[in-house]
């Protein structure tokens, strides 16, 4: 009886990995992946230059953060100037 419990977890394990990339919406619908940045886009807070883990760790703990605006498009940026 044994064989036969361990061949329905092999197949259902072999289903469930079939049915995962069905579950990933990577399409232009799926907000996380196709989103607008503009100037009158005031709800989004893009970070730049950071590691995606420290930041996480830094707003759990409600750790302080400084923020700086880039700057102008034609302006030089300030690590690139030496």
């Amino acid at each position: 009886m044994q064989f036969a419990s361990d061949d329905l977890v092999e197949l259902i394990n072999a289903r469930i990995e079939g049915l995962r990339p069905k579950l990933l919406d990577l399409s232009r619908r799926n907000p996380l992946i196709s989103t607008k940045f503009s100037n009158r886009s005031n709800t989004i807070i893009r970070v730049v230059d950071e590691l995606p883990d420290v930041l996480f760790f830094k707003l759990s703990k409600a750790q302080g953060m400084r923020f700086l605006p880039l700057p102008a498009i034609g302006d030089d940026l300030w690590d690139e100037q030496s």
